[in-house]
């Protein structure tokens, strides 16, 4: 009977052994499985801030692009200003010269 119950004691405390291990395992794997989520939590946080940074910048070199060829068309626009046309001059007075020869002297007689 000795032996039974020696035997009986063991079987309890291998069990209770067993069944506390089998606790600090299943804390072991909720605490690893834990460390994973939030190492994937990171990762998505990390590729998701990325992708806004990445579409925000393509967003934002359209809208510069813009930008810059507007202020170059106006800055082109605005350097190349033409002078204002003169105005027209008024029509000059036609001068007329004292006639001094008489045609009549130039004239040949036959």
């Amino acid at each position: 009977m000795k032996l039974n119950s020696v035997i009986i004691s063991l079987c309890v405390i291998l069990f209770g052994i067993l069944l506390m291990s089998a606790q600090d395992h299943d804390e072991d794997e909720l605490k690893i499985i834990a460390q994973g989520v939030e190492i994937k939590i990171e990762e998505f946080l990390i590729r998701h801030e990325k992708n806004c940074r990445e579409r925000a910048v393509t967003n934002a070199v359209g809208i510069v692009d813009s930008m810059v060829r507007a202020g170059g068309y106006e800055r082109r626009v605005k350097s190349v200003e033409k002078p204002l046309r003169p105005s027209k001059p008024g029509m000059p007075a036609i001068k007329s010269l004292p006639d001094s020869l008489s045609h009549q002297d130039l004239r040949r007689e036959d």
